[in-house]
């Protein structure tokens, strides 16, 4: 299984590397990243899941060893696509699930997942959303163990797009309260743009480099 997983996140600030930002960072037909005037524009390219995100920050770091994860003036983004095809049943795919229902199996799916990768149940909190656009959304949140280093909380705003689900992963530190990460993240999936084919490195730097209001 081509799996994205999510990660629980352990920061460990000694440990980032400064996240210097070309033109472009990315292949062609890959998922990359692109500096804009006031960040970075996330491009993720995957069979029937082509979508951009813009997130905002002056201080732009590069998580190591971290799938599409980087640090935007301390606060922390991941960003992750999870194919239905993965993680729903036989029976529920052949069922007309409306995107509540795909949005609450995923987050069961991941949960067991980073339950079992962290040695405990984790006490899931979850909020149905509507945003701006009127489009369904789930916010979802957990205490991580005592040893997640500086992590306080841990967020996922997860949306329904075509036939994945896409996520934000936060997390609630020291430095980014829980109201600025829940702020961060609904901005960010707020410029979420999708794609009929995978961006290329000529198409993202373009995208890039247009004035969003």
């Amino acid at each position: 299984m081509n799996r994205f997983k999510l990660h629980s996140i352990v920061l460990f600030v000694g440990l980032l590397l400064a996240f210097v930002c070309p033109g472009v960072a990315q292949d062609e037909n890959v998922r990359g990243a692109v500096k804009t005037s006031d960040g970075l524009l996330i491009v993720w390219n995957q069979p029937d899941n082509n979508f951009s995100i813009r997130a905002k920050g002056v201080r732009l770091e590069r998580v190591p060893n971290q799938n599409m994860a980087f640090l935007f003036d301390d606060k922390f983004l991941q960003v992750v696509a999870a194919l239905k095809a993965d993680f729903l049943t036989n029976d529920q795919k052949t069922q007309s699930l409306d995107e509540v229902a795909v949005l609450n199996t995923h987050r069961d799916w991941e949960s067991k997942f980073l339950s079992e990768k962290l040695g405990k149940k984790l006490d899931v909190q979850s909020e149905q959303i509507k945003l701006s656009d009127g489009k369904s959304a789930l916010i979802w949140s957990f205490v991580p163990p005592h040893d997640a280093g500086s992590v306080k909380k841990q967020f996922f705003l997860t949306v329904v797009h075509r036939e994945a689900v896409v996520v934000l992963n936060g997390a609630a530190t020291a430095t980014a309260s829980e109201q600025t990460v829940r702020r961060f993240l609904l901005e960010t999936i707020g410029t979420l743009r999708s794609s009929n084919k995978p961006l290329s490195q000529s198409e993202a730097v373009k995208l890039a480099s247009e004035k969003i209001n």
